[in-house]
């Protein structure tokens, strides 16, 4: 089930960021933390270092226009801010 997932994710419209958001947040492990602000655009996630999520995070890094469009920033550790999600 986690594989068809990411394929999904990787595939999706990246100017429907939220419903990737949706779809994420559904198989998030409650190991790392999202957090977003929908008003805002910004989408927070850190994996915790969970193989899941860091598996979610390579699914959005294969979509390149996600990726392209709202990825801002990482830092070590598995955290990853996205912005300018509408």
């Amino acid at each position: 089930m986690i594989g068809e997932m990411l394929d999904i994710i990787k595939r999706m419209d990246a100017l429907k960021p939220w419903a990737i958001v949706d779809l994420i947040y559904e198989d998030w492990m409650y190991y790392g933390t999202i957090w977003q602000d929908r008003e805002k655009g910004i989408l927070e996630l850190a994996t915790g270092g969970w193989s899941g999520n860091e598996s979610i995070i390579a699914a959005l890094q294969e979509n390149l226009m996600f990726w392209g469009m709202y990825w801002m920033e990482s830092k070590r550790g598995g955290y990853y801010r996205f912005e300018g999600l509408k």
